[in-house]
C-alpha cells in the first residue's frame, strides 16, 4: 500500500458496508485517520472497530445526511485529533 499525502483526516459518509467502507479501509490503510458516518450507528462502528484494530485511527459518527445541522455535528463530534480537515467524501 502506497502511504497517502497528508490528507489530514478523511470523512466518510454514508457508509455502509460496501464502497464507502472499503474507502475508509484505503484510506486508513495509507495513513489517513478517517471518520465513518451513517445512521446505521452498528455498521460505522464496526467498521471503526476493525479499522482501530489493525492498528490506524477511525471514529464513528452517527450522521444523518438530510439533516443540514449533521454535517457540522457530525465535525464537532470528531473532536480536535481526529477532526475532518476538509476532505468529505459523500457516499450516496
Amino acid at each position: 500500500m502506497v502511504k497517502s499525502p497528508d490528507l489530514g483526516t478523511v470523512l466518510i459518509v454514508g457508509v455502509g458496508t460496501g464502497l464507502g467502507a472499503a474507502l475508509a479501509r484505503r484510506f486508513a490503510a495509507a495513513g489517513s485517520p478517517v471518520a465513518v458516518g451513517a445512521r446505521s450507528e452498528g455498521a460505522i462502528t464496526e467498521i471503526a472497530e476493525g479499522i482501530r484494530g489493525a492498528g490506524q485511527r477511525a471514529l464513528a459518527i452517527p450522521y444523518d445526511a438530510p439533516n443540514p445541522a449533521a454535517g457540522a455535528a457530525a465535525v464537532d463530534q470528531a473532536g480536535p485529533g481526529l477532526r475532518p480537515t476538509g476532505h468529505p467524501i459523500p457516499n450516496p
